[in-house]
């Protein structure tokens, strides 16, 4: 996994203070294909992203999870019904809502 993400990770956690449940981190091309809707650019190959369970938080942890990757260098960030998507990809930041969001 790539060092900063973790190091940006820990620094949201800390600052939203509640634990982060990761559900999805480093992934093999292989699995990624198995995964419905997956990119095959994912920055999960590079070890550049992970996936965090939302399902269980309250609105007003939701927010602040939503707000902490703006302030801490998180380039990619994805809103979806259970989980939200943040990475430290290079180049352009990229934020989207996937299918299922609400």
């Amino acid at each position: 996994m790539d060092t900063y993400l973790l190091e940006v990770l820990e620094t949201i956690r800390d600052e939203c203070g509640f634990p982060l449940r990761v559900t999805s981190g480093f992934r093999c091309e292989k699995h990624n294909q198995e995964l419905k809707g997956s990119s095959p650019k994912s920055q999960h190959f590079l070890g550049k992203a992970v996936d965090i369970d939302t399902s269980r938080l309250s609105a007003e942890m939701k927010y602040k999870l939503a707000e902490a990757p703006l302030v801490f260098g998180i380039r990619g960030f994805g809103v979806y019904d259970r989980f939200f998507h943040l990475d430290v990809r290079d180049g352009e930041p990229s934020f989207w809502v996937g299918k299922g969001a609400s």
